[in-house]
């Protein structure tokens, strides 16, 4: 009981009177939260509050045992083995308790696939369907929209993918979970490429050897095989089969001569480079035509100073311009 206290009355006939005051305080609830449904052990999170602050050493109980009490952030981490139905109550002294009801469900077994997270166009995969460490066969396997069938005992089934990007592989079977896999698929294929030709010398006489060099690189990432091609004027003059993996890099060398004066292209896949085959200074028909040019030469210059119109610096500029004519004639 608590203190009587005493109250002076304002009436004529009572002078006073005892009393005890007695304050009511509104009561504090507590407020639980648990999701509808979990499965057999699988972990989750009772969270207790009460008016949105987080309440500390709650008891929570399922059906009537006790399964802990709420830490410093209003949470119990429980998993629980059995199923069924349950009502969850939170309690607490000083508050008013709470309950929800859980479902706790069977779950089935996992399925686990294994497959390459990257592979490339038409290279042939294995799907590998598992179960807690063992292969499950029975298992209905697709590739995207692709129904590949079912897995025999081993558990594996083959696919080749002849689409670029990105597929999503799923397994289902009667009593187990379903599970989802996603697989890249790229198409970079092998990439042949050729670089750096080079010729050497640039300029050669008749039957001298020319030496030409170029790079074949593969920067794909597929192994593949090539036959190089080198023309010269348009002619097939050599070819070279080539197995590069990827990555690699091969210098390939040719050795050609001419006997013909004049300039020849040089071609391999793409590439082209030139070189000059010089004239021979003892070519019989530079030997006839400088024979020529020097009888007209002399015949003009007599018949110049015959008439009186021939001057030194004449004469200089027709031998210069005879000897560049020798020269270009001796280069073709």
């Amino acid at each position: 009981m608590g203190d009587i206290k005493i109250k002076v009355a304002d009436d004529s006939d009572v002078r006073f009177y005892p009393f005890q005051e007695i304050i009511v305080k509104e009561p504090l609830y507590l407020k639980l939260d648990i999701p509808d449904s979990v499965y057999e052990n699988e972990e989750f999170t009772i969270l207790v509050t009460s008016d949105g602050d987080k309440v500390e050493n709650a008891s929570i109980n399922f059906n009537d045992s006790e399964i802990g009490t709420t830490d410093s952030n209003g949470e119990l981490i429980h998993t629980h083995v059995e199923t069924g139905e349950f009502k969850v109550t939170a309690s607490k002294s000083g508050y008013e308790s709470d309950s929800d009801n859980i479902e706790v469900m069977y779950q089935p077994k996992a399925l686990e696939i294994s497959a390459p997270q990257l592979v490339d166009r038409n290279e042939t995969i294995v799907i590998s369907i598992t179960s807690e460490g063992k292969s499950v066969s029975g298992v209905t396997v697709m590739f995207g929209s692709n129904d590949l069938g079912t897995t025999p005992e081993s558990g594996n089934i083959t696919h080749t993918p002849d689409q670029a990007g990105t597929h999503t592989i799923t397994a289902s079977k009667s009593g187990y979970q379903d599970a989802s896999k996603d697989i890249d698929v790229t198409d970079p294929g092998a990439k042949l490429v050729y670089s750096n030709l080079t010729i050497e010398p640039k300029s050669v006489q008749p039957g001298e050897n020319v030496n030409i060099t170029v790079e074949a690189a593969n920067f794909g990432t597929l192994r593949d095989a090539e036959t190089m091609t080198v023309k010269v004027n348009g002619e097939e003059i050599a070819t070279e089969d080539l197995v590069l993996a990827p990555g690699e890099i091969m210098t390939l060398e040719f050795t050609i001569n001419r006997s013909e004066p004049g300039t020849y292209l040089v071609e391999v896949d793409g590439r082209s480079d030139t070189f000059k085959v010089m004239g021979s200074l003892f070519n019989s028909t530079a030997i006839v035509v400088l024979v020529i040019l020097a009888i007209l030469s002399a015949a003009a210059v007599i018949y110049s100073f015959a008439q009186g119109t021939l001057s030194y610096e004449i004469i200089v500029g027709k031998a210069q311009a005879l000897k560049e004519s020798l020269m270009r004639l001796i280069e073709r």
